[in-house]
């Protein structure tokens, strides 16, 4: 049976339009996401990712101010990005109409039936308002990875949310979620903050596992930190466990610490960094893709610290504790999400998130080190059966044609 097209709407970028349009980030968390439900989306359709892949302050570019449509692929998924102008804040403002005026033109040369929107955004509202109208015919599949929820705690000056976002994300997200025929969430926390009597779906997690040979490594632990380097991602509690973890001799010096990652303590991080001259510890700050994926090859453990009583606990969710097990990792995380319901034989929930806890995790790690390769061949063979791209793909087709025979 020949695949239908499937448009699926968002911020994404990729290496390609990042360095082609000069952009000041990759927006990595979201265009992960996207790229990954976009392949599980590929198991039934063609997928059609459409981007304005552009930022508010997109570098000027004398040379080429009109950036013209780049079209790429990677394995069963199309990128598109549309036109847009390499000027700061105009560039965006333009954007405003090509993306408009490409999601119709690939509309009409598809035929598609169903568009999925990640997230949401003033230009994604615009956008599904239009498409309501003149498409009515049209499903349209909100996939929400995170919740937006103000409150008057963004205005200080010690929070690390901007206010004026989360206000207007927080309107969008209802504008969208309502008008939206079925959601995609990773957590059934969400619903609680959604619009109910809606075909709902529950994808926790979605990584294209490969599973591939590794060995026992005789050397020290390798433990994996990677993602936004605040506060609210546990940065705090993980250094100072590594501050007391300097002082314990047997322990500090069988493990190793990578950690990756950008974000507005940032510079904090680095400052503390120098008091851990006891410590085998490197910040790499934020890197490619390459070279994040040489790191997560050498590394045996993997840590996501998200705050169980942090402002965002329950409006995220860590996708990098799923891409973490479908890389047969061994991961330490905190109760945020549905990881708690997978077990304590596949995943280790760090509960209360302190540092004396997350030191006894580590100590649990190197002490049962004679058995790591064991645990990590069937953490990798659950994440295959729960969370590969296959299985995911059939989840969300069923979802699909549910919406559509409605």
């Amino acid at each position: 049976m020949k695949k239908k097209h499937i448009l699926y709407l968002g911020n994404f970028l990729n290496e390609r339009v990042v360095s082609k349009r000069q952009l000041p980030t990759n927006n990595p968390a979201g265009s992960n996401r996207m790229y990954r439900i976009a392949k599980a989306l590929s198991v039934h359709y063609k997928p059609i990712i459409i981007s304005p892949g552009v930022s508010l302050n997109i570098k000027f570019n004398r040379q080429e101010i009109n950036q013209k449509t780049i079209i790429s692929h990677k394995e069963n998924v199309v990128h598109f990005f549309s036109k847009t102008l390499a000027v700061p804040v105009l560039g965006l403002v333009y954007s405003y109409i090509t993306y408009l005026l490409a999601v119709i033109r690939l509309i009409n040369k598809t035929k598609t039936k169903q568009i999925v929107v990640y997230n949401f955004d003033p230009q994604l509202v615009i956008i599904v308002l239009l498409l309501k109208v003149f498409y009515p015919k049209i499903k349209i599949i909100n996939n929400i990875e995170d919740i937006s929820k103000p409150t008057l705690n963004d205005f200080k000056s010690t929070s690390e949310d901007r206010p004026l976002q989360q206000i207007v994300f927080y309107i969008c997200m209802h504008i969208i979620a309502k008008i939206a025929d079925g959601i995609i969430i990773p957590t059934k926390r969400f619903k609680d903050f959604l619009p109910g009597k809606k075909h709902t779906l529950i994808v926790t997690g979605c990584i294209d596992v490969k599973q591939k040979p590794f060995s026992e490594n005789l050397d020290k632990l390798i433990v994996l930190f990677s993602g936004k380097i605040a506060f609210e991602h546990g940065i705090d509690v993980f250094i100072e466990a590594l501050i007391k973890l300097s002082k314990q001799t047997k322990l500090k010096d069988k493990i190793k610490f990578y950690v990756t990652g950008g974000g507005q303590k940032s510079e904090w991080l680095k400052n503390r960094i120098k008091e851990l001259n006891l410590i085998d510890i490197t910040y790499f700050g934020f890197v490619s893709s390459v070279k994040y994926t040489e790191l997560l090859n050498q590394a045996d453990v993997c840590v996501a610290l998200q705050k169980e009583t942090g402002r965002h606990s329950n409006y995220k969710t860590p996708s990098k504790v799923y891409e973490y097990l479908g890389n047969s990792k061994i991961v330490i995380t905190t109760d945020v999400g549905d990881l708690k319901s997978l077990g304590d034989d596949i995943i280790t929930i760090c509960a209360p998130l302190t540092s004396d806890n997350l030191i006894s995790c580590f100590s649990k790690s190197i002490d049962e080190r004679s058995k790591i390769v064991d645990k990590r061949l069937k953490v990798g063979q659950f994440a295959l059966n729960h969370f590969d791209t296959l299985p995911v793909g059939i989840r969300i087709h069923d979802l699909l044609n549910d919406i559509q025979n409605k």
